[in-house]
């Protein structure tokens, strides 16, 4: 029980994933997904036109594989240190529509979530309704988080569908709800709202090219917080990968 609860220690969690953003194969891909968001930032939100929508969509798909493959390194003791290998292991493993679906409905869940709560505050000037956002969005994704935490580790390692991903997610955190539901919190929801993805506040909008500023962050936290939270998945019992 001690060996686990160190290996499912926040503190720990957090210093690993970021270390582990410096290291290969973890580098290469994360430069990859900073990449695919700066490509994306040349799209305008305004572009309605078909070129404009099949591109961002195929942006999304390829920030998808590569996110699996970050995934799958993570779910390693010793990973292979070539990128390469684990675009081709994302391929292999077959799990892309299972990962995404599961994603959806957890981004449903707390979007809606948060949505139905600001609801009364509607009215409140923008910098106020801002800090309650962020302050809702938090402990809103804490208590989704505490219990669908590591659904996409399951949809991806154990190859599950999104409901069977989530019931076996609410079984792994069980004895670490507090330390899944912080580390999911902080590095899944607090990106997004930076990203001005969940909320829609437009803060930095006048801000010329450094608009792109706060998506690129949001990309290194959640990137860092998906490793984070595959070491914890594993340190809980869930499936390692053993071979690329």
């Amino acid at each position: 029980m001690q060996e686990t609860q160190d290996q499912i220690s926040l503190r720990k969690l957090v210093v690993t994933g970021a270390v582990a953003t410096t290291r290969p194969p973890f580098r290469m891909l994360l430069l990859l997904e900073l990449l695919i968001t700066l490509v994306a930032a040349t799209i305008p939100s305004s572009a309605t036109d078909a070129a404009a929508i099949i591109g961002s969509l195929v942006l999304l798909v390829v920030a998808a594989v590569l996110q699996i493959a970050i995934l799958l390194a993570a779910a390693t003791r010793d990973p292979d240190r070539s990128a390469d290998s684990w675009i081709v292991a994302t391929a292999r493993r077959r799990c892309f529509w299972r990962f995404a679906l599961t994603r959806v409905l957890i981004t449903v869940m707390v979007v809606v979530g948060v949505a139905l709560i600001l609801l009364g505050g509607s009215r409140l000037p923008m910098v106020w309704l801002t800090l309650l956002g962020l302050v809702v969005a938090l402990a809103w994704g804490f208590v989704v988080g505490s219990v669908v935490g590591v659904a996409e580790q399951a949809a991806v390692l154990e190859r599950r569908w999104p409901f069977a991903a989530m019931a076996r997610s609410s079984g792994l955190t069980r004895p670490a709800r507090r330390t899944i539901g912080l580390l999911f919190a902080l590095a899944v929801v607090s990106p997004n709202f930076l990203e001005d993805r969940v909320l829609g506040v437009h803060l930095l909008r006048d801000l010329g090219p450094l608009k792109v500023l706060p998506a690129l962050i949001g990309v290194l936290v959640s990137t860092a917080g998906l490793i984070a939270l595959t070491k914890a998945y594993v340190g809980l019992g869930g499936t390692e990968v053993t071979k690329r």
